[in-house]
């Protein structure tokens, strides 16, 4: 329970969700709405609790109409099987609340209608998160798994890239199946305005996950990565070649002849500290 309270704490709900709260009283369709934000804080929590388990620092849990955001102060430097954890942690919670919903039917706790909706709302929400789409479920475990084939930065503008591809095709079928369900086209605002936000951030997101690694909270290091860089070339260069759970060693060549190696931490000092990001790679191996 110690470990649950600090996440309770930190709920908060979305205006428009208060909005179509008020909405669904007068238009007597609070029930289901009601209904739908029920299985978005049990998909929020289970989130924020297997995040709060591993000893996440966690900012807020905020409860959208259609689905939730879990924001941390996590960039990317966590080991790569924590963050899948977390994330199914969300979708796990819907297993549950198929089997209690149908136990409380089959005892006649709920009625017919309760029974139906939860079920189908269980599903749309399950599906609409596994989604390969950022910021959902489904892109957020794509990116991890892309980040461990590739660098971070090349990670992040790649499944940002997919997200639009996949975004844009659920837009050509909303448009052909159910042109007038406003619930849906509130959904993809949502992510259109989501994406756009990541994209825009791209740069701010790279960063943080290199301070992160300048002050020390990469502790999960699995494996070495030497990269080669020629000595003219600019120390932020090297840096988009980082990747996440990798310590790297930076060989300095000039041509074919080795000229000496840099330990990352050597890098990251002289990019934030020294603020020497646009200078070559070459000078690290001599005084400055």
């Amino acid at each position: 329970m110690n470990k649950i309270w600090p996440v309770l704490t930190k709920i908060r709900i979305h205006p428009l969700t208060w909005l179509l709260l008020a909405l669904g009283v007068l238009t007597a369709r609070f029930t289901e709405l009601l209904l739908m934000f029920a299985i978005v804080l049990c998909h929020e929590l289970g989130h924020a609790i297997a995040a709060q388990l591993f000893g996440w620092r966690i900012k807020s849990v905020t409860l959208l109409p259609f689905g939730g955001e879990l924001e941390t102060d996590e960039h990317g430097n966590r080991p790569w099987h924590e963050e899948l954890i977390v994330l199914a942690s969300g979708p796990l919670q819907h297993v549950w609340i198929l089997l209690l919903t149908y136990l409380f039917y089959t005892i006649g706790f709920i009625s017919d209608y309760i029974y139906t909706s939860l079920i189908l709302y269980n599903f749309i929400v399950l599906f609409i998160n596994l989604a390969p789409i950022w910021p959902l479920d489904g892109g957020k475990a794509l990116f991890v798994l892309l980040s461990k084939r590739m660098p971070f930065l090349h990670a992040h503008r790649l499944i940002i890239i997919i997200s639009g591809v996949s975004l844009f095709l659920a837009l050509i079928g909303l448009v052909a199946v159910n042109p007038l369900n406003m619930n849906w086209w509130m959904v993809v605002g949502f992510l259109i305005f989501s994406l756009w936000k990541e994209w825009k951030h791209r740069q701010f997101v790279f960063l943080r996950f290199l301070m992160e690694r300048h002050y020390g909270h990469n502790k999960d290091i699995r494996a070495i990565s030497r990269l080669e860089a020629e000595k003219d070339i600019k120390i932020y260069k090297i840096l988009e070649d980082f990747r996440r759970d990798n310590k790297h060693i930076i060989i300095v060549k000039n041509k074919d002849e080795e000229l000496g190696k840099l330990d990352e931490a050597e890098v990251l000092h002289a990019c934030f500290t020294s603020k020497l990001a646009y200078r070559p790679i070459g000078e690290l191996l001599y005084p400055y």
